[in-house]
This record gives C-alpha cells, structure tokens and sequence, in this order.
C-alpha cells in the first residue's frame, strides 16, 4: 500500500465531507497548493480554497485512477457540480513525514472561469 496515497484520500475524504479542521491537519503550514487559479502557499489558504468549491460540489466524487508510492500519489476523479457540470480532476500529491507538502490540480477551468467573468459582469 501506498503511505502517500492513504494520506491524500484521506484528505479527500475530509474536505467532501466537508470536515474542513480534519482535511487542514492533512496539510503542512507550508503547503503549496497549484491550480488553475494560481498558487496558494499555505495550509489556511488551500483549505479556503476547497470551502469554496465544496459550496457547488453537489455529490460524491467518482474516483477514476489512483497510485502512489511512499512521497507521492496521483488521483484523478470526477467531481459533479452544481455551477460547471461534472469536473474531471488529477490531483498530484507530494507528502513527507505523513503531511501533504504540495498538490497540483490539474482540470479543464473553462466553465468555472466563465461563470467567475459573468458573475463579475453582472
């Protein structure tokens, strides 16, 4: 089994499960969190980051493919919404001494970045 692998579903499990204090204790303080959004660079910051996209999250996450070895794990998973339909993510995860040091989402953002333009249009 993989260490870093049951660390990132762990952490998974946590903000789906919208358990934001358990899914923070996943995270190093220094966490580097890339996405297409942009970089946050710590662990409050990427915690706020999924509180906001757990609030149009709207059924449990379909995971497609997993692996991982003892630093890092890859899992990409379908993740329906109410506002961008259902979202095909990779997520690649680097953990050290059992704490997610870094993430990197990898996912089509057209629809989330034209929902963001419109709002502001409006």
């Amino acid at each position: 089994m993989s260490a870093a692998l049951d660390t990132a579903r762990a952490f998974e499990a946590a903000w789906q499960a919208k358990q934001f204090d358990k899914a923070r204790s996943y995270l190093a303080d220094d966490v580097v969190f890339d996405s297409p959004f942009g970089r946050e660079t710590s662990a409050d910051a990427v915690i706020g980051q999924y509180a906001g996209i757990s609030q149009v999250v709207s059924g449990p996450a379909d995971e497609i493919a997993a692996f991982g070895d003892d630093e890092t794990a890859l899992i990409m998973y379908a993740l329906p919404t109410s506002l961008f339909g259902t979202q095909v993510n990779a997520m690649r995860y680097t953990v050290r001494k059992g704490k997610i040091t870094a993430q990197t989402l990898i996912y089509d953002a057209t629809a989330a970045k034209a929902q963001l333009q419109a709002r502001k249009a409006s």
